[in-house]
C-alpha cells in the first residue's frame, strides 16, 4: 500500500466529465475508489456503448501495454474518485504484482472480445439498414409508378367524359 501511495495519484472528476477520450495519447491506467466510469467507442460514426466500470473496476490498460492511443472514451456517469497510475507506474505496478498482471491479462482478453463483438454487430447492422434501404428504394419505384398510371388514367378518363358530354350537347353521339 505503501508503494501505491507513493506511485498512485487520485483523480476526482464529476458526472459528465471525460477521463480520456478516443485517440488521444494514453497517459494512464485508472482503478475506480467511487462512482462509476462508462466506457464507449465510435463504431460506424456513432457512439456505441462497451462498458461501465464501478468501485474496483479499471480502465486505461490496453494503450499503455501496446504503446497506441486510446481506443475508447472513458467518462464519468457520477462524480467519481480514481487512482492514477501513469505509464512508468502501470509498468512497476505489473512487475511487482504478479496478482494485478494476472488480473489485468485476464479482463483485458474478455474486453477484447467484447470490443470485437461489438463491431460484428454494428456491421451487421449497417449491413441490414443498407439492405432495407435498398429494398425500400426498389418497392417504392413500382409503386410510385403506379400512383402516376392512377393518375394519368384518372385525367383520361376525366377528359373522355367531358368530351363526351359536349358531344351530347350538340346530338353527336361517339362512333
Amino acid at each position: 500500500m505503501a508503494w501505491v501511495r507513493g506511485r498512485a495519484g487520485e483523480v476526482r472528476i464529476a458526472a459528465g466529465d471525460t477521463l480520456f477520450a478516443e485517440g488521444a495519447l494514453a497517459a494512464a491506467f485508472y482503478v475506480v475508489l467511487d462512482g462509476e466510469v462508462q466506457i464507449t467507442k465510435e463504431i460506424g460514426g456513432q457512439e456505441t456503448f462497451l462498458a461501465t466500470h464501478a468501485r474496483g473496476g479499471f480502465t486505461g490498460e490496453v494503450p499503455l501495454l501496446t504503446g497506441t492511443p486510446y481506443i475508447a472514451t472513458a467518462r464519468a456517469t457520477a462524480p467519481s474518485r480514481l487512482l492514477r497510475f501513469d505509464q512508468g507506474a502501470f509498468k512497476e505496478l505489473l512487475a511487482r504484482c504478479p496478482t494485478v498482471a494476472g488480473t489485468l491479462f485476464g479482463a483485458l482478453g474478455q474486453r477484447v472480445q467484447i470490443v470485437e463483438a461489438t463491431m460484428r454487430q454494428q456491421e451487421k447492422l449497417a449491413a441490414l439498414g443498407r439492405l432495407s434501404v435498398g429494398l425500400a428504394h426498389e418497392l417504392n419505384n413500382p409503386a410510385a409508378a403506379g400512383r402516376r398510371a392512377a393518375e394519368h388514367l384518372r385525367e383520361k378518363v376525366r377528359k373522355s367524359r367531358a368530351l363526351t358530354l359536349e358531344l351530347s350537347r350538340h346530338g353527336l353521339t361517339p362512333g
